[in-house]
């Protein structure tokens, strides 16, 4: 599910680029960057939101699984929609993602030569590599394999809150503790089991092959 914007000023059969935007953890489309789609529409692009699938209005069980790879290929349908409208110049299409968005933005843009333009804020790029960089990684990496295990012979799925996670940021916790209520279909947890699909994501490994 997504998010449209055309610029007002747009004239029966002319063409324009497209900006698909990228969210970040377990944000959902209606958080935090539609301020910057609406900016950018309001300087003559078609922007594009959207929900991965697992979150917000998309399809996917069990919910809020984060699975990056699986958000890159999300992301690249994402391109194929706005690519193929007749309101769209193909070769004007670029990428907006910030912190795990930004790194899904990199990911996407290594895979996928349409796209021209990249825009990745706060996104880290080797996600294996700054998660080791923490005390207790190893014991935690650990029960993370075992919840996988677990998912994988049984289904049982199990969560951890971002607040949790992120605990060594605590002005981000802050700000997206204080930002939850307002959005009914964003929740701070995650599956457990599918943080070692993240921990895993090194978009840096393609980043020498984006295309511009």
């Amino acid at each position: 599910m997504g998010i449209l914007r055309f610029p007002e000023d747009l004239e029966p059969g002319q063409r324009t680029g497209a900006i698909v935007y990228c969210a970040g953890m377990s944000l959902t489309k209606e958080v935090w960057l539609p301020e910057h789609a609406e900016e950018m529409r309001r300087a003559g692009w078609i922007t594009l939101n959207f929900d991965y699938g697992y979150f917000g209005e998309s399809e996917g069980e069990p919910r809020r699984r984060l699975l990056p790879p699986q958000q890159v290929k999300d992301t690249r349908r994402a391109l194929d929609l706005v690519a193929a409208m007749e309101e769209v110049d193909e070769t004007r299409l670029g990428l907006y993602g910030a912190s795990l968005g930004a790194s899904v933005a990199v990911a996407t843009a290594g895979e996928d030569d349409r796209v021209q333009c990249t825009v990745a804020v706060a996104g880290p790029m080797d996600l294996g590599r700054v998660w080791r960089a923490f005390d207790g990684f190893d014991r935690f990496s650990q029960k993370v394999d075992r919840a996988r295990e677990v998912f994988e012979a049984t289904g049982e799925v199990s969560y951890i809150s971002l607040s949790r996670l992120l605990a060594g940021d605590p002005e981000t916790v802050e700000l997206l503790v204080a930002e939850e209520p307002h959005y009914p279909r964003w929740s701070l947890e995650v599956t457990f089991e599918s943080l070692q699909d993240l921990f895993r994501f090194c978009p840096e490994a393609v980043a020498h092959q984006i295309a511009p």
